[in-house]
């Protein structure tokens, strides 16, 4: 086994975290906003007449930061351990549903045994 063949699992597991951090961030800064006018119109839906009305008005009152923003810091600590570990997962059940598939061509998948 080669040098290659044994840094291979933490090439792997840096490259997953590196992808699923990415993941997680673009995922809630593009989320966040729709995010809050959502919570916004179903806490207080007397206030606001629709979702771009809701938009305007948070902005407005509250910046893009302290208005649309509120609340990143934990969605981003959540959804990127999330993403982080979806990732090893849907690898290791695609690589098992691949030999299952394998083993099924070659006639000898026994998937109860």
């Amino acid at each position: 086994m080669g040098n290659e063949e044994k840094n291979q699992p933490i090439k792997d597991g840096i490259i997953d975290f590196v992808a699923g951090s990415v993941g997680g961030v673009a995922l809630v800064y593009v989320g966040q906003p729709l995010d809050t006018v959502k919570v916004k119109m179903q806490t207080f839906p007397h206030l606001y007449k629709n979702m771009i009305d809701c938009f305007k008005k948070t902005l407005k009152n509250d910046g893009l930061y302290r208005g649309l923003y509120a609340g990143t810091a934990p969605a981003l600590a959540t959804k990127r351990c999330r993403k982080f570990s979806s990732i090893p997962v849907l690898r290791f059940l695609s690589k098992n549903n691949t030999e299952s598939h394998r083993q099924r061509k070659r006639g000898k998948f026994k998937p109860y045994e």
